[in-house]
C-alpha cells in the first residue's frame, strides 16, 4: 500500500482500497477542511450518477457508457499506478499527483471513449456491473466472516477473485444479452455507487460509524457491525427499486409504440384510382 501524506485528498468514495486504510477510516475523512469539501463534491458526483444509473440507465444509453467506461479506466489505472509506486517509493507528494491524478485522467478518457466507440461500450457496461456486483458479493462475505486466507495488497484474495471474476462474467454475459441485461446492469452499478455516496453524504454526518461501510479491507475490526451490513443489504433495495422503475419505464414505452402502431393499421387506405 501507498502512504500519501495528510496533505493529499482522501476522494474516499472513488478509491477506498487504494490508500491507506489510516487515511480514509472514519476518523480522518472530515478532519481536514479541503477533505470534506473534495469528499463532498465526488460523493454529490457519484451521487448524482449512480442515480442517473440507477433510474434511467437504459434510456440515458450515452451516460450510461461514459460512467461505466470512467469506472473501469479509474479502477484499473489506479491499482496499476499503486502497484507501480508501492514498488518504487516515491516522495509522498509525488505519489498523491499521481495516485489521483493518473486515474482521474485516465477516468475521463475512458468515459469519452466509451461514448466514442458505441458498438463496444457494451462490454465497459458489463465489466463496470460485474465488478460493482462482485463488489458486493465481497461484501457479504466479508462481513459474514468468510475468506481465503490469504493476503494480496493488504486485502484478502477473495476481494480480487470476486471483483475481477464479477467483471469478467458481466462483460461475457453483456456481449450475449446486452439488451435484456441492460436494465438489471444499470441497476447494479447504479445501487452499489449509492452506498458510498449516501455514506459520505448523510450517513457518516449522522453517525460516523456508517463509514466503516468504506473499509472494508481484511484487518477492519467492524466489518459484522450493523453499520456496515445494513448498507450492504440496502443496495439490494436500491437495485430491486431500479430495476422496478427501469421496467415500469419500457413498459410504458411498450404500450405508446403499440398504440402508435394500432393507430397506423386502423387508418383508412386511400382507394386506388
Amino acid at each position: 500500500m501507498v502512504h500519501l501524506g495528510d496533505e493529499c485528498p482522501v476522494l474516499s468514495p472513488l478509491l477506498p482500497y487504494i490508500n491507506d486504510a489510516e487515511q480514509w477510516s472514519h476518523d480522518q475523512i472530515y478532519y481536514h477542511p479541503a477533505d470534506v469539501t473534495i469528499n463532498t463534491l465526488v460523493a454529490v458526483v457519484l451521487l448524482v450518477a449512480s442515480l442517473a444509473l440507477l433510474f434511467f440507465g437504459r434510456k440515458l444509453i450515452y451516460t450510461t457508457f461514459f460512467v461505466s467506461g470512467f469506472i473501469v479506466a479509474l479502477v484499473a489505472t489506479a491499482y496499476l499506478v499503486n502497484l507501480v509506486l508501492s514498488a518504487t517509493h516515491p516522495s509522498t507528494t509525488l505519489s498523491c499527483v499521481l495516485l489521483i491524478g493518473l486515474p482521474l485522467l485516465c477516468g475521463l478518457l475512458g468515459g469519452y471513449g466509451a461514448v466514442k466507440w458505441f458498438k463496444r461500450a457494451f462490454v465497459l457496461v458489463g465489466l463496470a456491473a460485474g465488478g460493482a456486483g462482485g463488489y458486493w458479493c465481497y461484501l457479504v462475505l466479508h462481513t459474514a466472516g468468510w475468506s481465503v486466507g490469504t493476503q494480496l495488497w493488504h486485502n484478502d484474495l477473495s476481494f480480487y477473485i470476486c471483483l475481477v471474476g464479477g467483471a469478467v462474467l458481466g462483460a461475457v454475459a453483456m456481449v450475449y444479452m446486452r439488451e435484456v441485461l441492460l436494465i438489471v446492469a444499470t441497476s447494479v452499478t447504479g445501487a452499489v455507487g449509492l452506498v458510498p455516496a449516501l455514506a459520505v453524504l448523510a450517513l457518516g454526518r449522522i453517525n460516523p460509524r456508517f463509514l466503516w461501510i468504506l473499509n472494508a479491507s481484511d484487518d477492519d475490526s467492524h466489518r459484522k457491525s450493523p453499520y456496515v451490513f445494513g448498507q450492504v443489504l440496502a443496495a439490494l433495495v436500491y437495485f430491486a427499486l431500479g430495476v422496478l422503475v427501469q421496467r415500469a419505464q419500457q413498459r410504458r414505452e411498450q404500450r405508446r409504440r403499440q398504440r402508435r402502431l394500432d393507430r397506423r393499421r386502423q387508418r383508412p387506405r386511400p382507394c386506388a384510382s
